[in-house]
This record gives structure tokens, C-alpha cells and sequence, in this order.
């Protein structure tokens, strides 16, 4: 009996061990990482922000690199159903810049940002902002992120948002060839229109040039046809009546040929509404020309039917 329980004892102490020396493996494998992220010494952004926030109430955001290279930085925030982030600053004409989503917006070498946040949402919105820096050279990339909530206003209006990428699936709709997909930016501030009488779609250039390897649109001409050309326009409707629906088309130099491109339908447009475009393209033809008309069969009736085209040299 004495040899039998010595050999339990054995069994059993050799069993505990095994299962510890398992657990440790186990351990270490799952730590390696978290370890590894707590010691290392590789730069990283460091974000500061609110943790939450009021729709319509301006934030401050901070950030710091850690390395010592030098370098840009740019600001992106994820795309979320009825919220959005505007400039704190409004431009010259009072109109307020809304800041795209899903795209990497330069802020050169600024380390904070003062932005509103706007949300329609009836509950809190978690809006993660991202600071992404890129050595000059190139050579070194960092990011950090941080999340505000967003919490609703006392007294938010509610603000539709308009899509370039559906719409009414009996509407007229054309995948462009682009590698990045149009954005808008519906304005803030109302247009002069008329008070009364039919409606009035209006179509302006307001810059074109090449799109960044930020995301932003930089007023420049390509060096190359591989560089995306970005085209930014507004469509306003300044007559004294709602639009009801629309849609716009292009003609893209981006081959020996300029390739047809039709929006998706567009929502109505109130009097004095507008929204700001930025098609992007490429290849680009250099030296041809990129057309875009709104209601370009006329299925709007308007008060005048001469503004609605215009035509930008590549």
C-alpha cells in the first residue's frame, strides 16, 4: 500500500507540473504583444480629447509625436449615420466647412484643432478621431486615436445628408471610374435665392487639382496622368422653389476618350440649399477637360436653364 501511494504521489506531482508548465506557455504566448507594446520604444501619436461632447459645441483636440522626426500630420474620423464634424472657423462668405469623412485630411505640421461636432441622433454617437503622422521623408508613419462621445443638442435641426454612392435604384447610375468614391458636403448656411417662382439649379467650380496621399485636395496641376485629379464644385438651387429630385453627370478626361459618369439620383433641394462636391479621377489626360452638367435632361423645371454647366481644363 505504501509503494502504491508513492507511486499516486509521483503521478500526481508530475501531472501538476506539466499543467503549470502548460499554463506559463500559455500565459507568455497571450502577454507577448501587451508586453511587448508596454516596453516598446517605437513613436507613437499620443491624442487628447474629450471624452464626451455636445452636438453643435466646440471641441479642442491635441496631439504630440513621439519620435523626433519631422514631419505632417492628418486628421480623419470614421463615417457614422447622422453625425459629422464641421470647422469651428466659417469661411469668408459665413458658410460653415463641414469636414468629409473616411478620408485623411492634412493639417500640416498643427498639433491641436478646435472642431464642432453635429449629430442629429436622438442617443449618444462615439466618433473615433485618428492622428495619423508621416515622417517627411516618408519613411516613418504613426497613428493614435481617441473616441468622443456625442451627446444631442439642446436644439440641433436636422441636416439630411446626400449620397453619391445609391439612390433610387430607378434613377440613372454610373460607378465612376475612380479609386476614390465622390464625397459631398451640404453647407450649413443658406445661398441667396429667390423668394418666390420655380426652382433654380445653379452649378460653380470651386477648385481642381490633385489629391494628396493625405486625402486632401491640393490646388496644383498633375505632374503625371497617374496622379488622381479631384474636382470640386457646388450645386446650389437658388430659385424660390424646392428642386425635388436630380442628378448631375460628368465627362471625365481619363482615357483617349472622356468617360461618362451619371450620378445616382440627388434629394431635393429647398430653396437657398446647396452642397459641396469633390469627384475624384484617374488617370488624368492632361490638357483635356472635365464637363459636369446638372439636369442635364431638363426633368427639373427652373427658372433659368443657362447656369447649369461647367467645364474645367485639365
Amino acid at each position: 500500500m505504501a509503494m502504491f501511494s508513492n507511486a499516486l504521489a509521483i503521478i500526481g506531482f508530475i501531472i501538476l507540473i506539466v499543467i503549470v508548465v502548460w499554463g506559463l506557455v500559455r500565459i507568455a504566448s497571450l502577454s507577448t504583444g501587451s508586453l511587448g507594446d508596454i516596453f516598446s520604444s517605437k513613436p507613437k501619436v499620443e491624442v487628447t480629447a474629450p471624452k464626451t461632447a455636445v452636438s453643435g459645441q466646440p471641441i479642442a483636440i491635441s496631439w504630440k509625436y513621439t519620435g523626433k522626426e519631422t514631419g505632417t500630420f492628418s486628421f480623419l474620423y470614421r463615417c457614422a449615420e447622422n453625425f459629422q464634424f464641421v470647422a469651428s472657423a466659417p469661411t469668408a462668405g459665413g458658410a460653415t466647412t463641414k469636414i468629409p469623412c473616411g478620408a485623411a485630411i492634412s493639417v500640416g505640421s498643427s498639433t491641436a484643432a478646435t472642431v464642432i461636432p453635429t449629430s442629429t441622433a436622438t442617443s449618444a454617437v462615439d466618433a473615433p478621431v485618428t492622428i495619423v503622422f508621416t515622417s517627411k521623408d516618408g519613411e516613418s508613419r504613426a497613428e493614435g486615436s481617441a473616441t468622443i462621445s456625442v451627446i444631442p443638442g439642446a436644439q440641433q435641426p436636422p441636416v439630411k445628408t446626400p449620397s453619391t454612392t445609391g439612390g433610387n435604384t430607378t434613377g440613372p447610375s454610373t460607378k465612376a471610374p475612380a479609386r476614390y468614391a465622390p464625397t459631398v458636403r451640404r453647407a450649413v448656411s443658406l445661398v441667396p435665392h429667390a423668394a418666390s417662382g420655380p426652382a433654380d439649379l445653379s452649378i460653380r467650380m470651386i477648385t481642381a487639382g490633385v489629391i494628396d496621399p493625405s486625402g486632401a485636395l491640393i490646388n496644383r496641376a498633375p505632374i503625371s496622368p497617374r496622379e488622381i485629379m479631384g474636382i470640386e464644385f457646388d450645386i446650389a438651387n437658388i430659385g424660390g422653389s424646392a428642386t425635388g429630385s436630380w442628378y448631375f453627370t460628368a465627362s471625365l478626361p481619363t482615357g483617349p476618350s472622356n468617360y461618362a459618369y451619371t450620378s445616382p439620383i440627388q434629394i431635393s433641394l429647398a430653396p437657398g440649399e446647396h452642397i459641396v462636391y469633390v469627384l475624384r479621377f484617374s488617370p488624368n489626360m492632361l490638357g483635356r477637360a472635365a464637363i459636369i452638367q446638372v439636369d442635364p435632361i431638363n426633368r427639373v423645371f427652373e427658372a433659368n436653364e443657362t447656369n447649369n454647366m461647367i467645364s474645367q481644363r485639365i
